[in-house]
């Protein structure tokens, strides 16, 4: 059960990623040509997750299952 719960979490991370992938491409329209975006990329996938978490936790918390 475990397994498969955070691999939900990262199938989320990933969805939630492609449905805003339209950000990384007029963000990445501001940027310098030669700025390493990887760093960025990272941070920003690494930001979703945790406010992914967070909201599985608020949510759970206002059910009152926490």
């Amino acid at each position: 059960m475990r397994g498969e719960v955070i691999a939900d979490a990262f199938n989320q991370v990933l969805y939630s990623i492609g449905l805003g992938v339209g950000v990384f491409f007029s963000y990445g329209s501001y940027n310098h040509l030669k700025k390493p975006v990887i760093m960025d990329s990272a941070i920003i996938v690494i930001l979703d997750f945790l406010f992914s978490i967070l909201a599985g936790f608020v949510a759970w918390g206002a059910i009152g299952y926490l």
